[in-house]
C-alpha cells in the first residue's frame, strides 16, 4: 500500500481538491513503483534521471513531447542518410531518431550539457538496432574554443550564455567538424533544437549546409524577440542557404535543397 508525506485535502467551494503537488507526487510514485525511471515513448524505452522537471515526465506519458519535432522526423526521416542531431538533451528525441536508422548508418548527437551526456548515450545507443550513434560534449558556437553556457533549471533549456555570463565553459565545435567526424560529406541529414542558436549555423556553415540533403529545425521566436531577431530571419537564413521548406509543424519546419540548388561535389 502507497503511503504519501504531506497528502492533505481542503473543502472549496464544496469539492474536494487534492493539491497539485501532492498529486503530481501520487502519479509519479505510481509510475515509478510500476515502471522504475523509464517512460515509453512511442513505443521506445526511455530513462528519466529524477532531476528533470514534472511537466517532461508528464508529456512523456501523455506521448506529447517535443511532438511536433517528432512527427516531421517520423514523416521524413530517411533511415539511410547519416544524420547529425545538434542538441540531444536526456536523449528523447535521439532515441526516436536512432530507432529509425538502418544498422550502422551514423548519428553523430551533440549536447553542450555535461550533466546530460551518459543519460542521453544512454537512451539514444540503446533504442539502436546496430551500431553507429555516438554522443559528444561539445557547444556549436563561432570565433572561439570555448563558449560560456547556462545549463537551465532541472538541467532542461540549457543554452549559450551572453558574454560574460553562464555557469560553466563548454568546448566548441562546428557542424563542419561534424560532418567530417563521420566521413558524411556526401550528404547527411540535419536535425536542429539548439535555443536559438540555429540562426548561427545557418549564418556561418554556407558551405557545410550545402551537402545536407535534409534539414529538421525548431526555430525559437520567444528567444529570437528577446535578441531583438525575428523569425523571418530564420527563413531568410535558410533561403540564403539553399533551402526551401516542405514541411512545418508548429515551429518545426523540414528543409530540403531548393530547386535548381544541387549540393556541391563531396568534401
Amino acid at each position: 500500500m502507497f503511503q504519501f508525506k504531506g497528502l492533505r485535502r481542503y473543502e472549496h467551494g464544496g469539492k474536494v481538491k487534492f493539491s497539485r503537488l501532492v498529486t503530481r507526487k501520487l502519479r509519479l510514485a505510481i509510475h515509478h513503483a510500476l515502471n522504475g525511471p523509464d517512460f515509453s515513448y512511442h513505443g521506445i524505452r526511455i530513462t528519466v534521471p529524477d532531476t528533470v522537471m514534472f511537466s517532461l515526465k508528464r508529456q512523456l506519458m501523455r506521448g506529447m513531447y517535443e511532438e511536433a519535432e517528432r512527427e516531421i522526423i517520423a514523416r521524413h526521416l530517411d533511415p539511410d542518410s547519416p544524420v547529425i542531431e545538434l542538441g540531444g538533451s536526456i536523449g528523447v528525441v535521439s532515441a526516436f531518431i536512432a530507432s529509425r536508422l538502418s544498422p550502422r548508418i551514423r548519428h553523430r548527437i551533440v549536447e553542450a550539457n555535461p550533466a546530460l551526456i551518459d543519460i542521453c548515450r544512454h537512451n539514444a545507443v540503446r533504442a539502436r538496432a546496430g551500431e553507429g550513434t555516438d554522443v559528444v560534449w561539445a557547444a556549436v558556437a563561432y570565433g572561439a574554443q570555448e563558449v560560456a553556457f547556462t545549463a537551465g533549471e532541472n538541467t532542461l533549456g540549457s543554452r549559450v550564455a551572453p558574454a560574460g555570463e553562464g555557469d560553466i565553459t563548454v568546448p566548441t565545435t562546428t557542424l563542419a567538424e561534424q560532418i567530417a567526424a563521420i566521413n558524411a560529406g556526401d550528404g547527411y541529414t540535419l536535425i536542429m533544437d539548439i535555443e536559438a542558436m540555429e540562426l548561427e549555423v545557418l549564418a556561418n556553415e554556407r558551405g557545410a549546409l550545402a551537402h545536407c540533403r535534409m534539414a529538421f529545425i525548431e526555430f525559437h521566436p520567444g528567444l529570437y524577440a528577446q535578441e531583438g531577431r525575428t523569425v523571418a530571419e530564420f527563413f531568410a537564413l535558410a533561403a540564403e542557404a539553399g533551402f526551401e521548406v516542405f514541411d512545418q509543424v508548429d515551429d518545426v519546419v523540414a528543409l530540403r535543397r531548393a530547386s535548381g540548388n544541387t549540393p556541391p561535389p563531396p568534401l
